[in-house]
């Protein structure tokens, strides 16, 4: 048998031979078999991340029943209508002070009036407490009797302003109490969706008005001081 030449057209572009004409057919079989088992193991492929997928959407992270998201209007005094307003409850903050009138004596009234408006308005509630106001707005908010027996709980800067020393161990511990006396009586409330524990001035993550700034650092206060007791409280 004679092979023809790489430059040879004759029997190139004829017709295959018998042999040639059954190898191309089992080439053409093995290639069809080929793909064949690529669309399946692409199809494969694919049905599993189906299955991956709806499973993963058939498991949400719902939100519980008795939650209720949505928005909270901050220092809701005025009662603001959820019927003519898209809003969801109401927030109010309330001064330690207020509410710490003396060594185990507390008035919670203040606090209670206000969840019960917001109980008659179908809206949830959200309560906060404030230890320190700025200098606009009423200042210091610790029960005084405190700062007869841990006068280390405030800064007293040289304008006479006092600021609660909020990393003072004493102000952490009666703090703590005061909260946890607040536990006791509003744990499991149905009137409240979350509860804010107030930190520096207006109960946010500022120690003071900037001007006295000066006056917390001098008495000890660092930033990182300042973050740690952020985390504590």
């Amino acid at each position: 048998m004679s092979y023809p030449r790489l430059g040879s057209h004759s029997s190139v572009v004829a017709g295959p031979g018998p042999c040639q004409g059954s190898w191309s057919r089992s080439l053409l079989r093995g290639l069809w078999v080929v793909w064949g088992l690529v669309l399946l193991g692409i199809v494969g492929h694919g049905a599993s991340r189906v299955v991956a997928l709806e499973t993963a959407s058939a498991q949400p992270q719902a939100v519980p029943p008795d939650a209720r998201p949505g928005i909270y209007v901050f220092y809701d005094s005025t009662n603001l209508d959820p019927t003519t307003n898209p809003i969801t409850g109401g927030h109010m903050k309330f001064e330690w002070n207020r509410i710490e009138l003396g060594p185990g004596q507390y008035n919670w009234s203040e606090v209670d009036r206000w969840l019960e408006t917001m109980r008659a308005s179908n809206k949830a509630a959200a309560i906060g407490f404030v230890t320190y106001n700025a200098t606009c707005c009423g200042g210091d908010n610790v029960p005084a009797y405190l700062y007869k027996q841990y006068p280390d709980m405030r800064v007293v800067c040289d304008d006479h302003w006092a600021i609660p020393k909020y990393w003072s161990e004493d102000y952490l511990r009666e703090y703590g109490r005061f909260i946890a006396e607040a536990g006791r009586r509003y744990d499991g409330d149905p009137r409240i969706e979350f509860l804010e524990i107030g930190i520096g001035i207006y109960g946010e993550t500022k120690p003071s008005d900037n001007e006295h700034r000066q006056c917390l650092a001098d008495a000890g206060l660092t930033s990182n001081l300042w973050v740690e007791t952020a985390r504590r409280i």
